[in-house]
């Protein structure tokens, strides 16, 4: 779920959406747009944050129940449950400010920031499910 969903946005919605900004002039549908790519961005954060919590409370299960366990495992799971609480507090950064500015807050220095700042949380995201995908296996 983590890996697939934000391989699908990455890949497929965030170059659709920021096409579509970038033809646009009109200023309502920019800032539109901008609030779409947030909400869908928020939706499969939130889906995701839940499999990494679900996959947390399996690792405590096992851990609980004597199983081996993998600290590695353990330990990047809980990175992926920090950085997507990171993610929701810039996201909910970027969408006040899109609220209090409308379209003058798109493309603005603030907004530019924490795009990036989410893209590199994501980026972080997706290497850290793919590490935690080949470490569910190892003891």
């Amino acid at each position: 779920m983590i890996l697939g969903g934000g391989l699908v946005l990455a890949a497929c919605v965030r170059p659709f959406f920021l096409r579509t900004q970038a033809v646009s002039t009109n200023p309502e549908i920019i800032s539109t747009v901008e609030d779409l790519s947030i909400k869908a961005w928020n939706r499969y954060n939130r889906y995701s944050f839940y499999c990494s919590l679900g996959l947390l409370a399996l690792d405590v299960i096992r851990f609980s129940a004597g199983m081996v366990l993998s600290f590695w495992h353990l330990a990047t799971i809980l990175v992926l449950v920090l950085a997507f609480m990171r993610k929701f507090s810039i996201d909910h950064q970027l969408s006040k400010r899109l609220r209090d500015e409308a379209a003058g807050a798109v493309g603005s220095k603030e907004q530019n920031a924490g795009h990036r700042e989410v893209e590199m949380i994501t980026k972080l995201i997706l290497i850290l499910a793919f590490v935690t995908l080949l470490l569910m296996n190892l003891p």
